[in-house]
């Protein structure tokens, strides 16, 4: 191939071969003539093996013949493959460039070829590409078969290459499908989606050949598809600028950036994982049996976590669960249309039903079922919801409960709420929904016996003005003039008072008869002192007075009989 060289072992940069104008050839200048040569694969072996203990620096374009391509020699051995335990010649639908077996040498490796067994040749961009054009291949079977077998050899996990689950399959109806539009034929999800859900069936000779754990792991469905992902931007996500092709997904996303604030750096969700085509769902409770299984469980109950600035990890509600919580999943409603059952007590009785039976507690609460009263409250808008569901006519709710709820109500900070068109109040004794307009917020119990059929919303003592003001309702105290119209006398308050009322006041005023507005009253507190008559009345201004109206019948036992006062504040004691 080069004419004249001298024998091995001659000084090659003797200056007397230099001198008799001997030329040196560089060895890259041996590689490139050896790009014209046309030999067998074992020639070039036997040419690799003669460069062996050549330095690699010129070698880098080396000539080498691939296998089952016609004889073809390519330039340079980097990235190409070198079959380990795989067939090269079933994988000539793929694009991939082996090292013909018979040219395999360990130099070839040196300079940067790939020793590759079935997962390594799965990772070649060139199965990607080929997957990605499996549609527009000439033969898509060819394509399918090459990467099936592949898969099956490498053993691969269903999900851990998601980009497979684009490889055109056969269903059993003649079409073509991508890989993860396509459901074995027992799948539970046949049952389960709607039935213009964009899926085929696996054709039956395609089991057969390949079986379902192939399948399964190129992305055929035997249930529902999970996407997984590392470090998703969520800003990208909420601007659309990225997507993970989930339903909804700019949403969710938009909804963790505002719970997160204002952040420096794009938040990444370091770990994201979600099921996927939750929307072409429509047999909800069977659905719901299976992602209760341990396959999807976890990408609902388990919380994701974003990687946030000053490198703090947050944990958020999954999208799954966010997506969940938000459609009408559970007997045609919301999961937040319901509450945990169990507790006959629980405030929310009466406002929200009882979820449906056959999910665990911990299930129902990552999809949102309503737990408490004050995470109702806590949660934005939950206010709100507590307000239109007071109104709602439909909804049966103890005077117990009423009671517990306004309380509730006024104390939760930072809440701004739409005054209401109707509210649930007490009238005479009875818990109706009225006119909000109708309606007057209790400010103190003494104006009762001037309010008959008057519709009152009644909170805990000291609530009144704040849940006023949410409601944009008078006080009741306001709407009544309040005028003293007996005469009575000023007496000392009893000194047995002050062991249960420190605070009492020294003197209060005692009526036959006391009368207010032209009503009979048993006491009266609307115009700065204690009006009182009877042993009763006066227990109940004074309590309500000192801010202690829990202890109003204590002060009447004491007052009808003073020396029962250990006892009874031993009884006191004994509570909780």
């Amino acid at each position: 191939m080069l004419g004249g060289l001298l024998p091995p072992g001659w000084p090659a940069r003797s200056p007397a071969l230099a001198a008799l104008g001997v030329r040196r050839v560089e060895l890259a200048d041996v590689v490139d003539e050896l790009a014209s040569v046309d030999r067998e694969p074992a020639w070039w072996y036997r040419v690799y093996e003669a460069l062996g203990g050549a330095a690699t620096d010129g070698l880098g374009a080396l000539p080498v013949p691939l296998a089952g391509d016609a004889g073809r020699v390519v330039r340079g051995p980097r990235g190409l493959l070198i079959a380990d335990e795989v067939d090269p010649g079933g994988l000539d639908a793929l694009g991939l460039r082996f090292v013909h077996p018979d040219a395999v040498h360990l130099l070839l490796l040196r300079l940067g070829a790939v020793e590759a067994g079935p997962r390594a040749v799965l990772a070649d961009p060139a199965v990607r590409a080929a997957v990605e054009g499996s549609f527009d291949a000439d033969d898509p079977d060819a394509v399918a078969e090459a990467v099936l077998g592949l898969v099956a050899a490498a053993r691969v996990d269903p999900g851990d290459e998601p980009w497979l689950a684009d490889l055109a399959l056969p269903g059993d109806d003649g079409d073509l499908y991508p890989a993860g539009e396509l459901l074995l034929p027992d799948s539970p999800l046949r049952g389960v989606m709607a039935d213009d859900a964009p899926f085929g069936v696996v054709d039956g000779e395609t089991l057969e050949r390949w079986g379902a754990d192939a399948l399964t792991a190129t992305g055929v469905l035997d249930g529902f598809a999970l996407a997984r992902a590392e470090d998703v931007n969520l800003t990208g996500l909420a601007d659309e600028a990225e997507t993970l092709h989930l339903d909804g997904e700019d949403q969710w996303a938009d909804e963790v950036l505002t719970r997160l604030g204002p952040q420096d750096l794009p938040p990444l969700v370091t770990e994201f994982q979600a099921v996927r085509d939750l929307e072409l769902v429509d047999d909800w409770p069977a659905a719901l049996r299976m992602l209760a299984g341990p396959a999807w469980r976890s990408a609902i109950v388990d919380p994701m976590h974003v990687s946030v600035d000053g490198g703090r990890r947050v944990a958020v509600p999954s999208y799954t669960a966010w997506w969940l919580g938000r459609h009408p999943i559970l007997d045609g409603r919301r999961p937040g249309e319901f509450r945990l059952g169990g507790d006959e007590d629980d405030p929310l009785t009466g406002l929200y039903d009882a979820a449906p039976d056959g999910l665990d507690e911990r299930l129902l609460l990552a999809l949102g079922v309503r737990t408490s009263l004050d995470d109702l409250l806590d949660e934005s808008g939950g206010a709100q919801e507590l307000l239109d569901r007071l109104g709602d006519p439909s909804r049966n709710i103890t005077r117990g409960h009423l009671g517990a709820l306004w309380t509730a109500l006024a104390d939760a900070p930072d809440v701004a709420v739409n005054p209401p068109d109707r509210v649930r109040a007490v009238v005479d004794g009875q818990v109706e929904v009225v006119e909000a307009a109708d309606a007057l917020v209790l400010d103190s119990p003494d104006v009762l016996p001037l309010l008959a059929g008057q519709p009152l919303v009644i909170a805990a003592q000291g609530r009144d003005a704040r849940l006023a003001e949410l409601l944009d309702l008078p006080l009741a105290g306001d709407e009544v003039p309040g005028v003293v119209e007996s005469a009575g006398e000023k007496r000392p308050v009893p000194q047995v008072v002050r062991a249960v009322l420190p605070e009492a006041p020294a003197t209060y005023v005692a009526h036959q008869r006391l009368t207010v507005d032209g009503q009979g009253v048993p006491w009266w507190t609307g115009d700065g002192q204690v009006h009182a008559s009877g042993t009763g009345g006066l227990a109940r201004a004074l309590a309500w007075t000192t801010g202690n109206w829990a202890d109003r019948l204590l002060i009447e036992a004491v007052l009808r009989d003073p020396e029962s006062l250990p006892v009874l504040l031993a009884e006191s004691d004994l509570e909780p």
